[in-house]
């Protein structure tokens, strides 16, 4: 008897797979600066900018809140991920945020910096 090795993932896994690239590209659109391109605003918090967005099996947060830093203002901005689809058991939450003056981050932003 031969192995049967399937070329095509099943549909259930090519979903998951698809909910991963997805995630991970708003991920990367927002350490870029740019709007997310899947997942859907949900809220915005008042502390400089902070979003909610969400997508079938994660969530986003888009940090962006005002604070200093070694005396300097500006803000913690940065993308957070975290993915509610149980069948993704990778790590759970990624984040990557970092501080940036005023300036950097309106370089980063464009004329998405309010």
């Amino acid at each position: 008897m031969f192995l049967k090795i399937r070329k095509e993932p099943p549909a259930a896994d090519i979903k998951t797979l698809q909910t991963i690239d997805e995630a991970r590209n708003d991920f990367e659109l927002v350490l870029r600066g740019k709007e997310p391109k899947y997942s859907k605003f949900k809220s915005a918090k008042l502390d400089g900018g902070t979003e909610s967005f969400a997508h079938k099996g994660y969530k986003l947060t888009v940090h962006r809140r005002a604070d200093t830093k070694d005396g300097k203002s500006g803000f913690f901005y940065g993308p957070e991920l975290q993915f509610t689809d149980p069948k993704i058991r990778e790590k759970q939450v990624f984040s990557e945020i970092g501080f940036y003056t005023s300036d950097e981050l309106q370089n980063l932003l464009g004329d998405r910096f309010k």
